[in-house]
């Protein structure tokens, strides 16, 4: 028994020493095999091509249901919870998920027993049993999950976006004892039998991708993976999922639209959703999406996020995709989302021109500044693939599943990471979606309790919709149109962080190991220096740690206010600058703790060179301005994160409780206290004093 096609050269990153080979099956089955000797357990996942977007109108919740329903024992393995028990009681775990146009079963095990585990999985697309006991006993959990995700904001937004979009976007996809038992059986419809046929009908070899990944050879995992998923039906019949082809008609149709949200806990956002239709995003090699992501989500000197962020009116930007459907063949929703201050919302018409100002200065950008930006975009791309940490195994099957469906073996890892080719076109055709006609606007705010005029059907979402401002659509047309906003936007200057020098300094002892103990470089009354240079992960990067001893944090509730307030202030007021630095994943954090303050460093060594001495610099140079500029908004958000323990979450009422009995540092409700008595002063008083320590 052989693959009808095995592919073993594909492009890596130079730091990944696994091993790879793409397969395809005699029944259309695409699959990827890794051997990785460091895997401390074996992990698969196997995807299917439908979700609920192929769920019958009249039985919403179906995909989900039938996810859940192949667990329920198969022909070769017919105990109800065998596959569970099995997984468990060998050091494993599994878990499944059901999206709009895929469904994902993935495990973990312990080595010796993937072959066994792998058997069991392909059981779910051959032979489940679907008795009417069991279905009748798991819908039950199906209507369990859909009541514990009903009190999650995050989760109620979503499914509100969803919800006012087009169809099948709008379908209620996690599906309750309402739409898979009662309703169903007063229409008379025999939900076993639908079930049965829908699997027939979706789970078949050329819809099935499959990852693997353990220690063990590829030619025995693919032998196993022969053995075990060729038993998987091949397509016979003229059944396809959906490829729901939106139209230029139905994202205008998501258009012009503005949105107030009432949630539970005290949230403060600005969603701004555009609906790119499909067609638009076919360029999985130009990816236009992420260079216009990079550039609107930048936090650097002249972007909208530093520009708001200094005016006091957010706290946080984030531009990209928010939802994907077939990749490359379906439609996306593209988010900027931004986390509001108090005077934040009184000024959303400002935010939102802001966000448009920044997305002209790419339309206006001439050829030439298009192609340097997205040739340096190319470059920080390739250097975080090629320097990419590990995953964890279920993690990285996960991801593995998905880019087999979307890539030959050629861009099997390099496709979804790389953008691998420029064209201009590709970025302005995506840029001419990001106006109103395509936009939804979501504001989600306490405020609006009391006077909200809709609630959404499944998760109760209490929200008013309208239709979007004039004032607004004006303002944003006056922009287009090139009347200027004196906001002191521009482009964002070239990427500072950028490491050229990635060659490994030579090791002073070769005979160093892992296990080696750092060494004390330096040692005097008010500094101890420990280094150790490695010789284990062969990659420039370098880790750095230093601890700067002091009790001030400890001596008071107020002081520990003030030394968290300093390190967020600090963090703030470097992230133009700092942020660089991180989109090359090398990154530096400022905690406090009992004994002092922690600052980290971790990256790449040409970049940790220059990020260090900036870092510490504005440590003891943090002017009045600037401790003036962030003190209240940071103030007021570390209120907020405080006050979410009042929330009646029984996990969060257990680790509070903890917290107060062991005294671990300043408890909550203390806090809150300490955030009353801390003035100005004594934050200046500590920003002032801090090389003190």
């Amino acid at each position: 028994m052989a693959a009808t096609i095995s592919v073993d050269d594909i492009p890596k990153p130079k730091t990944d020493q696994r091993l790879y080979r793409w397969l395809r099956l005699g029944n259309g089955l695409r699959a990827v095999v890794v051997q990785d000797e460091e895997a401390v357990f074996a992990a698969a996942c196997a995807e299917v091509g439908v979700g609920y977007f192929d769920d019958p109108e009249d039985l919403p919740g179906l995909a989900h249901f039938v996810e859940h329903a192949v667990h329920l024992g198969t022909g070769r393995y017919p105990d109800e919870r065998g596959y569970k028990q099995f997984l468990a009681s060998r050091g494993g775990k599994s878990n499944a998920t059901t999206g709009k146009t895929e469904t994902r079963f993935h495990f973990e095990v312990q080595n010796e027993h993937l072959k066994e585990a792998l058997d069991r999985l392909s059981r779910f697309f051959i032979d489940p049993l679907f008795l009417p006991e069991a279905l009748d006993r798991e819908v039950l959990n199906v209507d369990s999950e859909y009541s514990k995700r009903s009190n999650s904001d995050a989760v109620k937004l979503l499914n509100l976006q969803r919800s006012v979009g087009p169809a099948p976007l709008n379908r209620f996809g996690t599906g309750s004892v309402t739409t898979l038992r009662d309703k169903p059986k007063e229409l008379g419809i025999n939900v076993p039998e639908v079930l049965k046929q829908w699997h027939k009908q979706g789970c078949l070899g050329d819809n099935l991708t499959l990852a693997v990944i353990s220690p063990h050879s590829l030619d025995d995992v693919e032998q196993w993976v022969l053995e075990s998923f060729s038993l998987v039906p091949p397509r016979t019949g003229e059944w396809a999922p959906s490829p729901f082809e939106t139209n230029v008609t139905d994202a205008k149709a998501w258009g012009l639209r503005y949105y107030e949200v009432a949630p539970l806990r005290e949230l403060r956002t600005l969603d701004l959703v555009w609906f790119i239709p499909y067609g638009v995003h076919t360029e999985n090699r130009c990816k236009p999406w992420r260079w216009v992501g990079h550039h609107v989500g930048h936090e650097g000197d002249g972007s909208a996020a530093s520009h708001l962020k200094r005016k006091g009116l957010i706290q946080s930007l984030v531009a990209g995709i928010g939802e994907e459907v077939r990749r490359g063949a379906g439609f996306m929703l593209w988010h900027c989302k931004m986390q509001l201050t108090e005077k934040g919302l009184d000024h959303v018409q400002e935010i939102v021109a802001t966000v448009y100002e920044s997305i002209e200065i790419l339309r206006r950008l001439p050829p030439a500044a298009c192609q340097t930006t997205y040739t340096e975009l190319q470059e920080i791309e390739q250097i975080r693939f090629d320097y990419k940490s590990r995953e964890q195994p279920v993690n990285y099957a996960l991801a593995l599943a998905l880019n087999v469906r979307h890539y030959e073996a050629s861009d099997l890892l390099t496709g979804p990471a790389l953008l691998q080719e420029y064209a201009e076109p590709s970025l302005k055709t995506f840029l001419s979606f990001l106006v109103p006609e395509y936009m939804s606007v979501f504001v989600v705010s306490k405020r609006f309790e009391g006077t909200t005029t809709a609630i959404e059907a499944n998760y109760r979402a209490k929200y008013s919709q309208m239709t979007m401002p004039t004032d607004l659509y004006d303002l944003i047309n006056d922009i287009r149109s090139g009347c200027h906003h004196d906001t002191g936007l521009r482009l964002v200057d070239a990427c500072w962080a950028i490491p050229h020098d990635l060659s490994l300094r030579p090791v002073a002892s070769p005979e160093t190991t892992w296990s080696d103990p750092p060494k004390v470089v330096r040692d005097s009354s008010a500094t101890r220096l420990w280094y150790r240079h490695d010789a284990t992960f062969g990659i420039p990067k370098a880790s750095l740690h230093i601890h700067l001893v002091s009790p001030f944090p400890a001596a008071s509730t107020p002081n520990a206010v003030a030394a968290r307030l300093f390190a967020r202030v600090v963090t703030d007021v470097l992230l133009p600058t700092a942020y660089s630095a991180e989109i090359v994943s090398t990154h530096w954090s400022l905690t406090v703790v009992a004994t002092g303050m922690h600052i980290q460093f971790f990256g790449f060594n040409e970049t940790l060179v220059r990020l260090v001495p900036i870092v510490m610099a504005k440590l003891t140079n943090l002017s009045r301005h600037e401790i003036e500029d962030r003190y209240r908004s940071w103030t007021m958000a570390e209120s907020e994160c405080v006050v979410v323990v009042t929330l009646p979450r029984r996990y969060t009422f257990g680790q509070f409780r903890s917290d107060v009995i062991l005294e671990c540092s300043a408890c909550k409700i203390a806090t809150l206290r300490g955030l009353n008595l801390v003035v100005a002063s004594l934050f200046s008083a500590f920003a002032t004093h801090v090389w003190h320590f």
